[in-house]
């Protein structure tokens, strides 16, 4: 059996996008239910920002996306 390496670009977090707070909970519950190693980081009180890892970039970015979808922005 071969051991596996890691290239240390396989470990690297990419900045994904940033979103409002009131949407982390069904964002890191679809993360982790696709199993994309991700971390939030809250930058205010009005926004956070969504940070994965290299190679799942593409799929965290999608993700994303479709929860800000379905969760549009209400304006009072």
């Amino acid at each position: 059996m071969t051991p596996t390496t890691q290239n240390s670009t396989d470990l690297e977090f990419v900045t994904i996008g940033t979103f409002e707070p009131r949407i982390t909970l069904p964002l890191v519950e679809e993360l982790n239910r696709r199993k994309i190693i991700h971390r939030v980081k809250e930058v205010s009180h009005f926004s956070s920002t969504l940070v994965a890892l290299i190679h799942s970039a593409t799929a965290a970015g999608e993700v994303l996306a479709e929860t800000k979808k379905k969760h549009p922005r209400v304006r009072l």
